[in-house]
């Protein structure tokens, strides 16, 4: 008997994704995955198109975002589950952050512009829904349909990158107002994708440490890029700090090529009884919000 999948970790066309997510929902359903969660990077926008498309497969949905955050060491990024996508104080700051998000493209534009590199608006609309702020993979599509480019890697290693001609940082949380804000939205703070972060393992047990001192609840244990011991470490690292451990695909569509929804790079299993003690945490919260399906 194959095992049950479950999959809390992946983007939609509303941020960095290609899919919408009522191809999330049917691709989900493909894999098998009977719960799922939407984590798109600082919007909720796709959230109700889940909750809709997923139930109407049979699917449940826990609502979630992704917030990317600015440490002294570099990126820091946390999933939040079971927020709100109605929340006044979640929607206020998501504002903020979709305000410098425009802004931070008008950079972009004018400095491909002046690399001799014409992009506009206009180009980049068709691949937004409802008008949502572009982002850098956005721009990398439109590179690569105007045949400037092979590919999204070929984008960001000669234009898009940190450090590169038309790189501009993006506004961002520091990580304690990562966790804050989702807390104050209903939801519980996961510490995403711990491995992938540029930290010697006795750094980041440090780390982890004095986030779960400051409100962080939970670490994502099971992710697509398989590292030696990732998950015995990161499993460790939650059971240490009595943090929840969670786990998904972190599927962006055609932009992670080889990882799909609910496999990952295709060795990804997130435990479905993982799901017991994170809906538990989230429905003992003020202000969480989970549709029907739990």
């Amino acid at each position: 008997m194959s095992r049950q999948i479950i999959d809390l970790h992946m983007h939609s066309t509303f941020s960095d994704g290609t899919a919408t997510p009522e191809e999330l929902a049917a691709a989900a359903r493909e894999a098998g995955v009977v719960a799922m969660a939407l984590t798109d990077h600082d919007t909720v926008a796709g959230v109700p198109r889940l909750v809709k498309a997923a139930g109407a497969l049979g699917i449940a949905v826990i609502p979630g975002v992704e917030l990317d955050s600015s440490y002294e060491y570099g990126a820091m990024h946390f999933l939040g589950y079971g927020i709100d996508p109605a929340n006044g104080l979640l929607q206020e700051h998501l504002a903020w952050l979709a305000g410098g998000a425009r802004a931070r493209m008008e950079d972009i534009l004018g400095r491909l512009n002046g690399l001799g590199i014409r992009i506009t608006w206009r180009d980049l609309e068709p691949l937004l829904p409802q008008g949502d702020a572009p982002g850098r993979t956005h721009v990398a599509e439109v590179l690569i349909r105007k045949g400037l480019v092979r590919n999204r890697q070929e984008a960001f290693s000669r234009f898009l990158g940190t450090g590169k001609p038309a790189f501009v940082p993006k506004r961002l949380f520091d990580p304690v107002a990562c966790i804050r804000l989702i807390q104050e939205s209903g939801g519980v703070a996961v510490l995403a994708h711990p491995m992938s972060l540029k930290f010697s393992r006795k750094d980041l047990r440090r780390i982890v440490h004095e986030l779960a001192e400051r409100g962080l609840e939970g670490i994502e244990v099971y992710y697509s890029e398989p590292m030696p011991d990732a998950e015995k470490t990161a499993l460790g690292l939650a059971r240490e700090f009595n943090l929840l451990a969670t786990g998904g695909s972190d599927y962006h569509g055609s932009t992670t090529p080889g990882v799909t929804v609910g496999r990952g790079a295709g060795g990804l299993h997130v435990p479905v009884d993982l799901l017991t003690p994170l809906v538990a945490r989230i429905a003992g919260k003020s202000g969480a919000w989970l549709p029907k399906g739990f």
